[in-house]
Parts: structure tokens; C-alpha cells; sequence
């Protein structure tokens, strides 16, 4: 028989899926915006190089390879939680122990990293190319952006 406690826990469990649900849809969302932003390198920041920005932008690319490589990583290790988290639901037990939510911590922090680690990286790419902009005002506008 099911009590009070155990319907709380269930609906906790589930809250804990949900936002799990939701954060592989921020890391989809975070690929997208790193493809933009290697195409962007790609297509139009080759009006950019200069000796002053090869170094800076070799550190971009390198900064959003690592990005990538981690953001993939953790698209697995989510999906990984969210199996463990059915089963838990499946089993229907109030029985779960302090490491469901520690990991559940941790990969909030993970995900908070990545996110201030990409916006860094995508301030450096927009602040690099005004500067280049101002350094050199007859630079074709249209193709930085």
C-alpha cells in the first residue's frame, strides 16, 4: 500500500526527471549555438586574422572544441540519470538512497560550467570582432554577421 510519503517521493522523482528532460534540451540548444559559432569562424572571421588575432582565435577554437567534447559527455551522463531515475519510478519504492540527488547536484553544477564556460567564449568571439571592426572600419560588415 502506497502512503502520503511515498506519492511525495514519486512526485519528486519526477520533478527530478523533468528538470533532467530539460537540461538535455539546453545542452541540444548549446550545440546549436556552437555549430553558429564554428561556422561563424568558418565563413566569416577570416576578414579577422590578423598576427594581433590568430592567438585569441586559435584559444576561441580551442575553448569551444573542450566545450563541445564536455557538452557531449554530459548529454550522456544525463540520459544515463534519466534511466536510473525510471527505474527508481518503475520500481515505485520510496527506497532510494542520498546518491540519486548528490548526482543530481553535481551534474547541475556541470551544467552551470558549461554554460558560463560557453558564454564566455561567445562574449570573446562578438568583443574580437568589434574590435577588429574598429581597427579596420572599411571591413566588409556584412560578412561578420
Amino acid at each position: 500500500m502506497k502512503t502520503i510519503n511515498d506519492n511525495g517521493l514519486n512526485t519528486e522523482l519526477q520533478e527530478l526527471y523533468l528538470v533532467n528532460k530539460q537540461w538535455l534540451q539546453d545542452l541540444e540548444f548549446l550545440d546549436t549555438e556552437l555549430r553558429f559559432l564554428e561556422n561563424r569562424f568558418a565563413e566569416s572571421f577570416a576578414p579577422l586574422m590578423s598576427k594581433n588575432n590568430v592567438a585569441t582565435m586559435k584559444e576561441l577554437l580551442m575553448a569551444a572544441t573542450s566545450i563541445d567534447k564536455v557538452n557531449l559527455l554530459l548529454k550522456k551522463e544525463i540520459h544515463s540519470f534519466l534511466k536510473q531515475i525510471e527505474g527508481q519510478l518503475l520500481k515505485q519504492e520510496a527506497d532510494f538512497g542520498m546518491e540519486l540527488l548528490e548526482r543530481h547536484a553535481q551534474l547541475m553544477n556541470e551544467i552551470t560550467e558549461i554554460m558560463q564556460a560557453y558564454h564566455l567564449v561567445k562574449s570573446k568571439v562578438f568583443k574580437l570582432a568589434q574590435k577588429a571592426l574598429k581597427s579596420d572600419p572599411y571591413l566588409n560588415v556584412s560578412a561578420i554577421g
